[in-house]
């Protein structure tokens, strides 16, 4: 990790990459989800990437706009702990955003989501048109700021 930001590449999301790719598409999730018939495969990109880091730097506790994250879907989320190493500011993050789904069942005869449910930040890492993920994180002077843009949103 360079000075006080670091991107997280893609050699440091390869279990998440593979449960969206691979047990969700196929309905092994282990929680109570069919399977995602429609899904893409799941590609890292440099530009959500960049994106993602543009909005991290920032060093705001809060989502950023539509209109700066050029198409990107976003899930985020602050580490108080600043002595985190960027793998596990990557693990921890996704698993937060990914155990969600624990708490929560989709009605199984219309598997509709609503955007009132629970689940938004699982939503943004399942969702069945999203073809790309890139995800950085920023030491922050106070926190760590861990930010992935999915998209196309």
């Amino acid at each position: 990790m360079a000075g006080s930001r670091a991107h997280t590449h893609t050699h440091e999301l390869p279990i998440k990459l593979d449960l969206v790719n691979q047990r969700v598409a196929n309905g092994n999730s282990g929680q109570k989800l069919r399977s995602g018939s429609k899904m893409m495969l799941i590609k890292y990109d440099c530009e959500a990437e960049k994106t993602a880091f543009e909005w991290a730097k920032q060093c705001i506790d809060a989502d950023s706009s539509t209109a700066s994250r050029r198409n990107w879907a976003e899930n985020r989320y602050t580490f108080p702990n600043k002595n985190l190493d960027p793998n596990t500011v990557a693990t921890r993050a996704s698993n937060r955003w990914w155990n969600e789904i624990a708490s929560f069942t989709l009605d199984q005869t219309t598997n509709i989501f609503h955007g009132n449910t629970p689940i938004a930040h699982f939503a943004k890492m399942a969702w069945d048109t999203h073809e790309y993920i890139g995800c950085a994180m920023y030491h922050c002077p106070s926190f760590i700021n861990a930010v992935c843009h999915y998209g196309p949103a």
